[in-house]
């Protein structure tokens, strides 16, 4: 389970007050394969939008050349990349889930 816990620290733009900061790592591979590696991908891509909507929020708010649907799209993208990871975990553990079912 601890390779979930990275997911738990990306969060939505609306979710941190203004003016604080919150870390946000740089994932790990979650293990020594090709499965893993492209979850580590995925995830600090989604990181990144997550991190690029929190800055142009920021701007937004301090008054710089931002538009207000510039920053919802910013915080759409991360947040559909998110729940589509989700998505992808779930589907994976439910094939796994089903496999173990499986008499051998």
């Amino acid at each position: 389970m601890n390779a979930i816990n990275p997911l738990l620290s990306v969060g939505l733009t609306g979710t941190t007050p203004i003016g604080a900061t919150s870390p946000r790592p740089q994932v790990a591979a979650a293990e020594d394969g090709p499965l893993g590696n492209v979850f580590s991908n995925i995830l600090n891509e989604i990181t990144r939008l997550d991190s690029e909507a929190a800055s142009l929020e920021k701007a937004m708010y301090a008054g710089g050349p931002i538009e207000l649907h510039q920053v919802v799209i910013a915080g759409e993208k991360a947040g559909v990349a998110f729940e589509l990871l989700v998505e992808a975990r779930n589907r994976l553990v439910e094939a796994y889930q089903e496999l173990m079912r499986m008499p051998v």
